[in-house]
């Protein structure tokens, strides 16, 4: 766990060992086949990005604990809609690469673990 400081208040982001399903495309939803054929193992960070001031918190799959290599888009605005079945599924939106073009909605599901039986989705 870490520990940001912003002014008075105290921001923590945490990482987590997961495989996620990325449940949207071009902020349209994915075939449940088409996203459970789909899952990344990786560590999972959720909370505020030290190397941004805005948005405040944002999610990130990354290759390592350290935070080297970035295996998702990030998700910026990202919150937590539901905790069930063991998972998390995170909300947010990713950036769109166009100068002026809003970003699209995307949609995580996340289930702790590494990448075995108990890490398929329901």
């Amino acid at each position: 766990m870490q520990c940001i400081h912003q002014g008075a208040r105290k921001l923590y982001a945490f990482t987590v060992l997961c495989v996620v399903y990325v449940l949207r495309r071009n902020g349209h939803k994915l075939p449940i086949d088409v996203a459970k054929s789909r899952p990344t193992p990786g560590w999972l960070t959720l909370g505020p990005d030290p190397r941004v001031f805005y948005p405040r918190t944002v999610a990130r799959l990354m290759a390592s604990a350290r935070g080297d290599t970035d295996l998702l888009e990030v998700l910026l605005h990202a919150h937590v809609r539901a905790i069930k079945g063991g998972g998390l599924l995170i909300h947010g939106q990713e950036a769109v690469p166009i100068y002026g073009a809003a970003n699209v909605p995307q949609a995580w599901w996340c289930l702790p673990g590494t990448m075995d039986d108990t890490t398929v989705p329901p």
